[in-house]
């Protein structure tokens, strides 16, 4: 089975050869397997190719990584010891699964 990294070779070469996104994930999918890749994969990356970024690297995309300062945690569950997380996480600005691993 090929890597992420040789697909995103694949998708490359068959956009430079000109063939389009949808007819390059039916030609993986035989070849390979059935479902190995999916139209809205190919057509992500052949946009990015038709953009001019030919680089074959993931994007960064999400959040980034919230850090929750100890002292200013404990201080707001200090002021009130009755409040949410959800109340916490929104004083704090951050996310309610960041507080919740901090507060465990």
């Amino acid at each position: 089975m090929p890597s992420i990294n040789e697909i995103r070779i694949i998708f490359l070469y068959e956009f430079k050869r000109g063939t389009n996104a949808s007819k390059t994930v039916r030609n993986i999918n035989e070849a390979f397997r059935e479902n190995l890749v999916s139209r809205v994969t190919a057509k992500r990356w052949f946009k990015k190719f038709k953009e001019g970024d030919e680089s074959l690297e993931n994007e960064e995309r999400g959040r980034p990584d919230s850090v929750v300062d100890n002292e200013e945690l404990k201080g707001v569950v200090e002021a009130n010891l009755r409040q949410t997380v959800e109340k916490i996480a929104g004083a704090l600005e951050v996310s309610k699964s960041s507080v919740s691993r901090y507060l465990q």
